[in-house]
């Protein structure tokens, strides 16, 4: 089981982790407000079908919600980041 929640978990971590960076570091900055819902929003259905891929009913919502718990948090610190440079 816990080598399932990894390798299905993880990558769905790792991606919204590269998604945001890519948004905060290139020309994409200034329209963050836009390309961070979107990022998202995409990481989020990633997440999910890494969960779905992995064939195992036992301990799904626990993965997805850890999954999807994840990448929306990465997404709220990308943006409380973006923001306070954007601030100061």
């Amino acid at each position: 089981m816990v080598k399932t929640a990894l390798w299905s978990v993880v990558p769905a971590w790792l991606i919204a982790a590269a998604a945001a960076a890519t948004i905060a570091l290139t020309p994409l900055a200034p329209h963050w407000m836009l390309w961070i819902p979107v990022a998202c929003g995409i990481c989020v259905i990633i997440a999910l079908a890494l969960q779905v891929a992995t064939r195992r009913p036992e301990g799904l919502v626990e993965r997805a919600g850890a999954a999807v718990g994840g990448v929306v948090g990465i997404f709220a610190l990308a943006t409380l980041v973006i923001w306070l440079v954007e601030v100061v």
